[in-house]
């Protein structure tokens, strides 16, 4: 949510699995961050071209201070020619979750995480 209350779509352009959980990134001087403060339940969205099919990954941001994390995003973002850390990285996962796989046929299958 923005200041006025009203829903608004954030690029997380950063994601490493670490075990069974995805992490995520963004940076505490971005107002994402005091957005999902403020209310940790989002929704996110992800899109393969082929075979035309949709991620949409909802659930509870828990935030991740976790060194491994931290370590995995640099490799990550240093093996993709991306822009290196710069100090003020807010890592979370997702609990209470839920992923649900859609075509523009509908939905194919969800399942909890």
């Amino acid at each position: 949510m923005d200041a006025q209350q009203r829903p608004r779509v954030r690029p997380f352009g950063t994601c490493v699995q670490i075990g069974d959980r995805l992490h995520f990134v963004t940076h505490t001087s971005k107002p994402v961050y005091e957005q999902l403060l403020a209310n940790p339940w989002v929704e996110l969205e992800a899109y393969d071209a082929e075979p035309k099919q949709w991620l949409r990954l909802s659930g509870r941001v828990v935030w991740d201070d976790d060194p491994a994390i931290a370590e995995a995003m640099e490799a990550d973002a240093k093996a993709r020619g991306k822009k290196p850390p710069v100090g003020d990285e807010a890592y979370f996962h997702l609990e209470d979750a839920e992923a649900q796989f859609w075509t523009m046929d509908g939905l194919v299958s969800a399942l909890r995480l």
